[in-house]
């Protein structure tokens, strides 16, 4: 690839890695509707659950409730991590960028050519920028992704608790 090539090609994936934050912020509002959902299924539980029943169905069903909502405590931890603790490369304002090739036609100014050497060195210096920001974004992506994998995974195991719970309960309060 020449130099334009790769120009493109990591402009591109700037913009691609942009796009990508872009939909994992809106795919962040369905996490928040399930933590709501859990938090909400975990309360109808524990308004149902017998305090003064102490017997075996009771006791798993209550060690279940517990390590549902020790679960779910995690996935919010997970989801917090992901919509919080990122921070993103963008390339500088095009004012500072103007303001950079002023600076440099001004030092460069005794310089033979140096307008074209300007026009290399800002191009460099732009294709740098890409490059770093695409790369930094692309692992905050990547971040992200570990931290919303690990959300699902929590979430699934709180519900599955819960509902092992919910149904032990249940079972519990019909033999009674």
């Amino acid at each position: 690839m020449d130099k334009n090539e790769l120009f493109d090609f990591y402009s591109k994936l700037y913009f691609h890695e942009l796009e990508t934050k872009e939909k994992y912020n809106s795919r962040l509002q369905f996490p928040l509707v399930v933590i709501v959902s859990l938090l909400s299924f975990s309360g109808y539980i524990f308004s149902g659950i017998n305090k003064w029943a102490f017997d075996n169905l009771f006791a798993l069903s209550t060690i279940l409730f517990i390590i549902g909502n020790g679960g779910i405590l995690v996935s919010c931890y997970y989801f917090v991590r992901s919509y919080v603790s990122n921070s993103y490369y963008v390339l500088p304002y095009p004012t500072h960028i103007e303001k950079y090739r002023a600076d440099m036609v001004e030092y460069y100014k005794d310089i033979a050519c140096s307008q074209r050497y300007v026009e290399d060195k800002l191009k460099g210096e732009i294709f740098q920028w890409m490059v770093t920001a695409s790369t930094d974004n692309g692992f905050m992506n990547k971040e992200r992704t570990y931290m919303l994998h690990n959300f699902n995974k929590w979430s699934i195991g709180s519900v599955l608790c819960l509902m092992c719970s919910f149904v032990l309960s249940q079972l519990a309060a019909k033999l009674q």
